[in-house]
């Protein structure tokens, strides 16, 4: 910059105005540091004479509060408050308390003072009542004031000088001693603070007046505030109707488009969902970068046919790191769907074999719940069927006359024995001719001579041969089959 200005405007010049810029900083750093310590002192001027009027108001409160209590109760003027208050800790307020206590058990104002440091140290050292069994034995006239003081020092004085060496007791204590020094009369300006409050009073002149101007500002804005609530409340009513006709408009075209690429919210589960955008996240910025690449190859061929080779291998570089990226995505992206594609196989196996052991759990649990109910209904059901046979057999025998023999069956026998005997006596004479007819020897073949059957058989010969018995008795046989063996041996007998 400085060349510059010599250029232009020659060494000399250029020197003049650089001094001058440099001069005009330093004068205003200067002043600007200047009037920083200025604002600071005011700052702190004003700080420590808020304090000082906050600590001088807190003291006269205090003093104040001092002598009503000195008024009410005479016998407490006079007592050092400021010093028992340094060599115990207590506040002025608690030592008030416990110079009551004194009084009330004829302490003399003599003693006053020694005896109200030593139950403050009393208090000190054990907490509130801790000296009340020497209060006590005051009240009672067992020790003298002086005892009693004495008593408490020698215990608790050390402890109570240990304890005001405590953070805590020395914070407070710097505390008074500042107020101390920042203790002003201040009634001058309480007096000058009322005049100026007074003047804000809506019954004096300066109070109406000054109420009558804000009032003429503010109930404008008052009365127009309500205005603004509707126009607020119409600009948001607006942006909700607004808001709302959007989405029935869109409503319909989300859901045909979600009924079309097949989607289904209310089966998505955040945790996939999440994946399956950053998944895809990956897979567009993937995209991007390929696009860019290609971008910066076209930009490198127009290069090329502008000469600038370099731009070209530059793109091609671009472009081959966006197609390796890409490609890994891809294949990320590919092992990511076959990992998701065997979740859900696997978890569709999971489900049909679970379902396959949950029906053969459920049949195996029916049967056996089959069981048990009969096993556990066991002596009902046959009670039930017991029940039903015999009521079946007790109807019977009712129906039938059963009295043991029945009478029913009794005629059914004699019937059917009446009824066999008929039958046999009708057939009695084709029985016989049947068995003449089973017992017919065959007719002899042509030129064969008869045969005699000896004892017991006679026969004539003549054309045809002829057997005749004469006389047979037949056996006790009931079986036909036995009947028929007899029978045939009988034959051989014959033709014997």
């Amino acid at each position: 910059a400085f060349v510059d200005l010599n250029e232009k405007f020659g060494r000399g010049t250029s020197i003049a105005m650089v001094a001058g810029f440099g001069l005009a900083r330093v004068v205003t750093s200067v002043v600007g540091a200047f009037v920083k310590l200025a604002a600071g002192i005011a700052v702190g001027i004003a700080a420590i004479a808020s304090f000082a009027f906050v600590s001088s108001n807190a003291a006269r409160s205090l003093a104040l509060t001092r002598e009503a209590a000195e008024i009410l109760t005479p016998a407490l003027r006079g007592l050092p408050w400021r010093e028992v208050t340094d060599a115990t800790g207590i506040a002025e307020a608690r030592l008030r308390d416990l110079a009551k206590t004194l009084i009330d058990v004829k302490v003399s104002t003599a003693d006053m003072p020694m005896a109200l440091r030593a139950i403050a140290t009393a208090e000190a050292a054990l907490g509130q009542g801790g000296a009340d069994k020497l209060v006590a034995d005051l009240k009672a006239g067992k020790i003298s004031a002086a005892e009693f003081a004495d008593t408490i020092v020698t215990k608790f004085g050390g402890v109570v000088a240990r304890q005001l060496l405590g953070l805590e007791a020395q914070g407070a204590r710097f505390k008074r001693n500042v107020g101390d020094i920042f203790n002003f009369d201040i009634d001058p300006a309480l007096e000058g603070l009322a005049t100026l409050v007074a003047m804000f009073d809506k019954n004096t002149s300066t109070g109406r007046a000054f109420r009558k101007a804000t009032k003429g500002i503010m109930d404008p804005i008052i009365t127009n505030a309500k205005a603004a609530a509707y126009v607020v409340e119409a600009f948001v009513l607006g942006l909700s109707i607004g808001a709302v006709k959007i989405y029935i408009a869109v409503k319909p075209a989300i859901t045909k488009v979600a009924e079309l690429i097949g989607i289904d919210p209310s089966k998505w589960k955040l945790e996939s969902v999440l994946s399956a955008a950053a998944t895809a996240g990956e897979l567009v910025a993937s995209a991007v970068l390929v696009s860019l690449g290609v971008i910066a190859l076209f930009g490198a061929a127009i290069g090329v046919v502008a000469g600038v080779i370099g731009g070209l291998m530059v793109a091609a570089s671009l472009a081959s790191v966006a197609v390796i990226v890409f490609g890994a995505r891809l294949l990320a992206g590919g092992v990511s769907a076959a990992k998701a594609l065997g979740s859900v196989v696997a978890g569709a196996v999971g489900v049909v074999t679970g379902a396959v052991a949950s029906f053969v759990t459920a049949g195996a649990d029916i049967v056996a719940g089959i069981v048990k109910g009969l096993l556990a209904g066991g002596p009902a059901v046959i009670a039930a069927i017991t029940g039903v046979v015999g009521g079946a057999i007790a109807t019977a025998k009712k129906l039938l006359g059963i009295a043991s023999p029945s009478r029913v069956f009794g005629g059914i026998a004699d019937d059917t024995v009446e009824g066999f005997t008929s039958h046999v006596d009708a057939g009695t004479d084709a029985a016989h001719a049947a068995v003449a007819e089973l017992v017919r020897p065959p007719a002899p073949a042509a030129g064969a001579t008869s045969s005699s059957v000896s004892s017991s058989v006679s026969s004539t010969t003549s054309n045809a041969s002829t057997v005749v018995i004469e006389s047979l008795t037949l056996p006790n046989i009931t079986d036909p089959d036995a009947f028929l063996v007899w029978l045939e041996g009988v034959a051989g007998k014959a033709a014997a």
